[in-house]
């Protein structure tokens, strides 16, 4: 979690939340649930940015975050306040059932990446993309997604709390 910290009349504070919500990450680091505006440095889209606004975040707050963090002919979209982003959840996910399979030892992990990148077209595969991120990292949002969600499908694999 990150802030970018500003006094009360300045209308913003920015978050990236790692498997949180919004809300929680402002909450925990103190600042006016009104001013917060969540983005998401972790796996950034490209051309694209995604804004999570708390509960209470006011509308001046979110368009600050769209003019500090967009780019000329970039999209902006403001999601509602949930745990994890899209794009977090997805990669997590994906990397996480891959170790599943390497740990059940369905298929070796050379294997599982070549599958994947030859029958879905993945430009990596799920292994390689999650070393490309980092196992502390994916182990980070699968945590913080499990604890806040309960979903089973977010427990981290043993394969990859051991290989990180």
């Amino acid at each position: 979690m990150t802030e970018t910290p500003c006094s009360e009349g300045c209308g913003l504070n920015l978050v990236a939340p790692v498997g949180c919500d919004a809300t929680e990450t402002a909450t925990s680091l103190g600042l006016p649930l009104g001013n917060a505006v969540a983005f998401d440095p972790v796996i950034p889209t490209p051309g694209e940015v995604t804004l999570m606004a708390t509960i209470a975040t006011r509308p001046k707050a979110v368009a600050a975050a769209a003019k500090a963090l967009s780019t000329e002919g970039s999209a902006v979209s403001v999601i509602e306040d949930s745990p994890g982003y899209a794009v977090q959840r997805v990669i997590a996910t994906i990397v996480n059932i891959a170790c599943e399979i390497a740990q059940q030892r369905i298929a070796a992990p050379g294997d599982i990446d070549i599958a994947v990148g030859l029958g879905l077209n993945y430009p990596q595969g799920p292994l390689a993309l999650g070393n490309h991120h980092g196992p502390t990292l994916i182990l980070e949002i699968l945590d913080a997604l499990h604890a806040r969600t309960g979903d089973p499908s977010y427990r981290a694999s043993l394969w990859r709390r051991a290989s990180r």
